[in-house]
């Protein structure tokens, strides 16, 4: 088109609409792009047109105005197109920026109320300190004690059986008297199935050879395998009684010193059955899991006192409970108990008590132990910003892989239970044939 002006009434201007999207475009936004176009930057007074057909499916259009007009009608179409395009690029990549940015101002302010209503981790020292362990002549609580050691403490151990109590003081007090601090072990026999006044005169005992007690580990523990059914009625309470009871009695009988002295920790020692309950563990996990609710109400309670508590979940560790579980446990336990890995209780021992002088809450052990931590720690007490940013974003994909595992168990106990049929079935047609 020229830029002479046209000689003739009317003249028809055709317009083919480029979007930068796939959005519909009618011919009633047609009509009004034409309109805005010619008012804008013509203004008020600018020509009249008229919209003659618009088609939608192609988006080409014509427009009639005055011949001596069309000139200023198609300039002011063609800037208006143009920057209306131009705008919808800029609108577009502001959006390509800030919502990324909005998305990470937002994450940044979600993580910043999490960091401030968290508790805060407050190192814990050793050096001199008094620490009493339950269960202490073996496994997991004889290097809990040999670990204290290592850091400076006096330790007393407890337990029931005297002859293993003698042997492990020994040994420990040889470590001991290795580091040449001056430092104490000593022993107390106890049966931790007793009553609390029992347990407290334990205690006080001990203190008054080695002082109050600031750090406790409930280490004492017990179990037995079985299906429901087949566990003796006693034995329920029994586990009850060593692996709960003992170490609701034995923090009762300290933990009024500790608040008068605003300093102190205690620790838990439940089990990965204490997060994950499987077959044969009626007794044992109900006793674990109920030791997880007092530590985290008791880690709420302790606070305004600056007392710690912390919580413990071994998996299957290399001690000599463990080796006599073996010989006894169901079919079932054993097989699923292969697809979890087995630790040294030196190994289960140190990365507890490290989490303490960190000031850290809870304890787990290996990949599986971490992935079960993020996936229960739910509404329990956590002191690491990161390890709250794990369980936040990991726990939906650790819950799948978690079914998947349970998906696995389910199909082993299926499996022995169907064998047991089938054996069942073939010894009472042996029977018959003879």
């Amino acid at each position: 088109m020229g830029k002479e002006p046209i000689e003739a009434d009317f003249a028809r201007l055709g317009l083919k609409i480029e979007t930068a999207d796939d959005a519909p475009f009618t011919a009633k936004h047609f009509e009004l792009f034409v309109n805005d176009a010619v008012k804008n930057v013509l203004g008020s007074c600018g020509p009249v047109v008229k919209i003659s057909h618009f088609d939608e499916n192609r988006k080409i259009g014509s427009v009639i105005a005055v011949g001596n007009e069309v000139l200023s009608v198609w300039a002011a179409i063609s800037v208006s197109g143009t920057f209306l395009n131009r705008h919808s690029q800029i609108v577009m990549l502001v959006y390509l920026v800030l919502i990324p940015v909005l998305l990470f101002a937002f994450l940044l302010a979600f993580f910043l109320v999490i960091y401030f209503s968290m508790p805060s981790s407050r190192d814990f020292h050793f050096f001199k300190k008094h620490a009493l362990v339950t269960g202490g002549s073996k496994g997991i609580g004889y290097q809990l004690a040999a670990g204290l050691i290592e850091r400076g403490a006096n330790v007393t151990i407890v337990a029931r059986n005297v002859d293993d109590l003698k042997k492990s003081c020994a040994s420990l007090q040889e470590l001991a008297d290795g580091r040449g601090q001056r430092q104490k072990v000593q022993w107390k026999s106890l049966d931790l199935t007793k009553n609390y006044d029992e347990i407290k005169k334990t205690i006080e005992e001990a203190e008054k050879e080695f002082g109050p007690v600031d750090v406790l580990i409930n280490n004492a523990g017990h179990s037995v395998q079985a299906p429901f059914e087949k566990i003796d009625i006693d034995d329920f309470e029994k586990q009850m009684r060593v692996n709960y009871l003992s170490a609701v009695f034995a923090t009762r009988a300290v933990i009024e010193g500790m608040k008068q002295r605003k300093s102190g920790h205690i620790s838990f020692v439940s089990s990965a059955a204490g997060q994950f309950a499987i077959y044969g563990y009626t007794a044992y996990s109900a006793t674990k899991f109920a030791l997880r609710g007092l530590a985290d109400a008791l880690h709420m309670e302790l606070l305004p006192f600056k007392v710690n508590v912390g919580i413990l979940y071994p998996p299957n560790t290399d001690t000599e409970g463990f080796k006599y579980e073996i010989q006894t446990m169901p079919e079932e336990v054993r097989l699923i108990s292969e697809t979890a890995g087995l630790f040294t209780p030196e190994f289960v021992a140190e990365a507890h008590l490290k989490d303490v002088e960190n000031g850290q809450y809870a304890t787990t052990i290996g990949l599986d132990g971490w992935m079960l931590g993020n996936l229960t720690a739910g509404a329990s007490p956590e002191k690491s910003l990161w390890r709250a940013f794990v369980q936040t974003w990991l726990a939906g994909l650790f819950r799948g892989i978690t079914l998947v595992y349970m998906g696995y168990f389910n199909g082993i106990v299926k499996k022995c239970h169907r064998r047991r049929l089938q054996e069942a079935a073939e010894a009472e047609e042996t029977s018959k044939s003879e």
